[in-house]
């Protein structure tokens, strides 16, 4: 049936839309703020700052997490790795405090269907990760259970249905760069990293937003491949995140408050970290990267209430340890290793499991002499191709093993074994 609209009708519609033209242009006449965004941010956030290709500037939760300084400071510096662009040439001082307070009226009025919704009490202890690979009704951990094989055993969608899922909500983030977290499931609540070391809570069945997280991070940062963040741990009630400035932030899981913020290792010794801390009993197992630069690797222990270091493991030894005349030059400081892929855990056997990054440099092998199972290039006589360090997550003996075999011993006492494989040796 075609529907059609009278003469009168038509007009009173004409009518209507030059009226509200008019009083928008009135409005923009009084308010030298919305002329302002009307001008410089509409185009991307959209006519009402509700979002377009940009992000929806009326949300109340993204509002509370930023001051009146730092929005000014976007506006004139703009955003880093966005499209966001810097309007400090050609916007004055007043011009942007006034784009400012316009900013912060936009959420006035407006229906936030996340407001109404509350996270719920979350509490996933130790035990109940020890029982995750039975628990058919959450996502607790990275690799879905210690056994890591991030394997869903729910069969509800199949080959033959799959066909039928259709769309129920969708959540957009803001941020650039992409998504490769492997999101957690806990109770009905979604915890979701992005790049730039975001973290949002989402209600799975209405999409609505609970809370969100975002790190301070400092201008200067060192990292390869990306701004990516892999992910958040969850223990008692407690989120875990590793950020691109090599810190470790622990998060309250109901309300996504700060607990703790601990440093990891330096920016300025080319170290950060994008993966979620392994969960051992009441401990936090982290690896760091870095090893595409002049850096050292390691492993980390964490006491998971306090962010207390309780040890750390160095791939590579330090200076008077066993091992380490064994590394020529400075290449014991910066000669890489780092472990930036998350390990695992045997909870029978109390032990962990972690992979070992390249060397650096990684072709050029001037600056360590002698047999190295981590040369790449036509002169090496043995090609590396696999090392794991298996490391038990409470301190007894310490076992002492030099550069050939990868892995030397850190200034912790631990047990420790290394297997490596590698090609046949050359002649």
């Amino acid at each position: 049936m075609q529907h059609t609209i009278g003469p009168r009708r038509a007009g009173n519609l004409i009518r209507l839309a030059t009226g509200i033209a008019a009083v928008v242009s009135a409005q923009q006449r009084t308010d030298p703020g919305q002329t302002l965004f009307a001008e410089h941010c509409a185009v991307c956030h959209g006519a009402l700052g509700d979002g377009g290709s940009a992000p929806d500037l009326t949300n109340r939760q993204w509002q509370a997490g930023e001051t009146d300084e730092q929005l000014e400071r976007i506006i004139r510096d703009g955003a880093r790795a966005s499209a966001m662009p810097a309007f400090g040439s050609t916007l004055s001082v007043d011009a942007r405090r006034t784009l400012v307070r316009h900013i912060r009226s936009l959420a006035a009025g407006v229906v936030d269907s996340s407001a109404a919704a509350k996270a719920p009490e979350i509490v996933v202890g130790a035990d109940r990760l020890l029982a995750a690979e039975r628990d058919e009704s959450n996502w607790l951990m990275y690799g879905h259970d210690y056994s890591n094989h991030a394997f869903s055993p729910l069969a509800q969608i199949n080959r033959d249905n799959v066909k039928n899922l259709v769309p129920v909500w969708s959540f957009q983030t803001g941020t650039p760069d992409g998504l490769v977290a492997t999101p957690l499931f806990v109770d009905g609540v979604i915890f979701l990293t992005t790049s730039w070391n975001q973290v949002f809570a989402i209600d799975a069945r209405t999409g609505a937003e609970l809370w969100r997280y975002k790190k301070r991070l400092p201008e200067k940062l060192s990292f390869c491949c990306g701004p990516a963040n892999r992910g958040v741990s969850i223990l008692n009630g407690m989120l875990y995140m590793t950020t691109l400035d090599a810190h470790l932030v622990a998060l309250e899981a109901r309300t996504g408050r700060v607990r703790w913020d601990i440093e990891l290792g330096k920016v300025a010794d080319n170290l950060n970290a994008k993966q979620p801390p392994l969960i051992a009993g009441n401990k936090l197992i982290i690896g760091i990267a870095g090893g595409d630069s002049p850096s050292r690797g390691f492993l980390d222990a964490y006491d998971a209430a306090s962010g207390k270091r309780l040890w750390r493991f160095e791939t590579i030894p330090s200076a008077g340890t066993t091992g380490s005349e064994t590394w020529s030059g400075d290449s014991a400081r910066i000669g890489g290793g780092a472990t930036w892929l998350n390990g695992a855990y045997d909870p029978e056997l109390n032990l962990i499991y972690w992979g070992v990054g390249n060397p650096y440099p990684d072709y050029d092998d001037d600056a360590r002499n002698g047999d190295d199972l981590h040369r790449f290039g036509h002169r090496a006589r043995c090609r590396y191709r696999h090392a794991e360090v298996a490391l038990s997550v409470h301190p007894t003996r310490s076992v002492g093993l030099g550069r050939r075999q990868r892995v030397a011993p850190g200034r912790y006492r631990m047990a420790r074994t290394l297997r490596e494989s590698a090609a046949a040796c050359r002649p």
